[in-house]
């Protein structure tokens, strides 16, 4: 089973490189095309051909307008959410239009965005929907005004089930969790790593859902038998938190385990893993949303490493709210999972002569 899983594991990250070659190509397109955040329509690449239904730039009929509306902004993790939107918009002829808070906007801020949407002639919305009663509100009042809904990360209440309304939802977060911890404390116990101590990197400056990503993942260790788990807060600089995770681990000969909800937490962990390489060998798991960090960790031991998923989880909604435009759908919630990428060499012996990790964030935004 674990040598299909690499296999699978293979096959994924080649699926990624060639997206985010294409992604590369279409940021280029609208640097060219003078397009800004708010707006972007970029020509479709040749060989695509026309997709049936939608408009055709050179035919000159009107395209259909998708307005992705953020309830938070600023992180790598919104990012990649607003460059997938622009990636498949492009591909399927889609004018798109972007909204995201200012600082220190209030949530009703947020709302007010999304009932202007239907004064914008949004042709259908995607709106992040944080469980908040003002924006279920607005989210209703933008439907009832004639405009389909497509939210983002859970199911909305609603007045009018006529209406259209769909919805993108990840797997829920603790089950991709508690297969993360389950392969990393069932991985550390066969390879007979001493300790029973575990350390979770926390980036104070991730995405605003990580106090209760973390704290899902503090439960889980304890729940497995984990007697000592400890956060080590750092704040967005992977390097100065690699320093911070090698002073514990040296500091505790019992700490056996590193578990990061995301990308830098990840990259600091695989540094401090070489920073003790001489040492002692530790078990490590995490999430990612991009190749560099998921590369390394898998060459440093990373047991269990689980794909955020993002760009799936933006193209469907982009495909929904296209579908609901044209009125092929009324209502359909799809929920994408976060595949689990297993590492079939975290039974073996750590590479002794493998090399230092330099930079991972040297070659990538974020």
């Amino acid at each position: 089973m674990l040598s299909s899983r690499s296999s699978a594991s293979r096959v994924a990250q080649a699926g990624r490189a060639s997206w985010m070659l294409t992604l590369a190509l279409t940021s280029v397109l609208s640097m060219v095309a003078g397009c800004g955040n708010d707006a972007f329509a970029p020509p479709p690449p040749p060989e695509l051909g026309d997709v049936p239904g939608l408009s055709n730039p050179a035919g000159g009929a009107t395209a259909p307008t998708v307005e992705l509306i953020l309830a938070g902004s600023g992180s790598p993790e919104r990012e990649l959410w607003e460059r997938a939107a622009r990636q498949e918009t492009g591909r399927l002829h889609v004018i798109l239009r972007m909204s995201r808070p200012q600082p220190g906007d209030p949530p009703s801020a947020t709302a007010e965005r999304i009932r202007d949407a239907a004064g914008r002639k949004a042709s259908a919305v995607i709106v992040e929907a944080p469980d908040d009663p003002a924006l279920t509100a607005a989210l209703n009042d933008v439907r009832a005004a004639g405009v389909p809904v497509v939210a983002l990360g859970r199911k909305v209440p609603t007045r009018d089930l006529a209406r259209p309304l769909a919805s993108v939802t990840f797997t829920p977060y603790e089950e991709t969790a508690r297969q993360v911890v389950d392969t990393l404390v069932r991985d550390a116990r066969d390879r007979g790593l001493s300790g029973g101590h575990a350390l979770i990197p926390l980036n104070i400056r991730s995405d605003p859902g990580r106090d209760q990503e973390v704290a899902v993942l503090l439960r889980l260790l304890r729940s497995a038998g984990v007697s000592d788990v400890q956060t080590v807060p750092f704040d967005d600089d992977w390097n100065k938190a690699r320093k911070l995770l090698t002073e514990r681990i040296l500091a505790d000969p019992a700490v056996a385990l590193l578990l990061s909800h995301e990308d830098k937490g990840l990259d600091a962990a695989v540094g401090a893993i070489d920073d003790v390489r001489s040492q002692r060998e530790l078990g490590l798991a995490g999430f990612t949303i991009v190749d560099p960090a998921f590369n390394s960790a898998t060459f440093n031991r990373g047991s269990a490493i689980a794909d955020r998923n993002i760009p799936v989880f933006i193209h469907r909604a982009v495909r929904l709210a296209v579908a609901l435009a044209r009125g092929e759908v009324t209502k359909e919630d799809v929920v994408v999972d976060r595949p689990l990428h297993i590492n079939t060499r975290a039974a073996s012996p750590a590479p002794k002569d493998a090399p230092p990790v330099t930079d991972p964030h040297s070659t990538k935004k974020g």
